[in-house]
């Protein structure tokens, strides 16, 4: 059997704020036209690698006379692909909380997954923080009240005041309420399939975000 080739597959987040909308990310290559994206991008070799066996053996139960296909990662793969790409493009760190990435089934190329992920102030606020994801009592308090205040302070869209860390793969950020017009600022990349997939998830909005 040939090995995976990791270029192949490709794992996104459809991030949405209820209050200021879907994240999208400006891309730093020249065009003539702005180039946005959703968060994620293509599976590395040691996102292959974390969950190979199960993956090879999910092939060879359901294709048992098919040993000239390339085993499909599982779809954990793909969420900690997902998770990691987050993460390395605005900071936001759900590597430890993978159960918050809701995966989304839409009818489009298998090599392409995406999740959607609900975040807050909260997670705003906090993604330059260094600390482990069980925090103490005493921490759990103090950035509650934090969260509170932002929400306070930030009751408007204006991006100046939401704190992401971009990689050098991105110069500015946005938040969109409109998913139609983030399907059309995000159809030049990706060979449209992020464009579709928002598409898809607006129409069945109510169905994704109940859970």
């Amino acid at each position: 059997m040939k090995s995976n080739n990791p270029n192949k597959f490709r794992s996104f987040i459809i991030v949405i704020h209820q209050e200021y909308g879907c994240l999208l990310l400006k891309s730093t290559k020249k065009s003539k036209y702005d180039i946005f994206q959703l968060p994620g991008g293509r599976l590395d070799e040691k996102d292959l690698l974390i969950n190979l066996s199960e993956a090879n053996s999910n092939s060879n139960d359901n294709n048992n006379n098919n040993n000239g296909i390339n085993p499909i990662p599982t779809e954990n793969a793909f969420k900690i692909a997902a998770a990691r790409e987050l993460y390395e493009e605005t900071g936001l760190d759900f590597r430890n909380r993978l159960n918050m990435l809701k995966p989304l089934k839409f009818d489009l190329p298998i090599k392409w997954r995406f999740f959607y992920l609900n975040i807050t102030n909260y997670e705003i606020v906090n993604q330059n923080q260094n600390k482990n994801y069980y925090f103490n009592i005493f921490q759990e308090f103090s950035q509650y009240f934090k969260s509170i205040m932002f929400n306070t302070k930030n009751n408007n869209t204006d991006v100046k005041n939401i704190n992401i860390k971009l990689s050098k793969e991105h110069e500015s950020f946005l938040f969109e309420k409109d998913l139609v017009k983030a399907s059309q600022l995000v159809e030049s990349h990706s060979k449209g399939i992020c464009s579709k997939a928002l598409l898809l998830f607006k129409q069945n909005y109510q169905i994704f975000t109940k859970y």
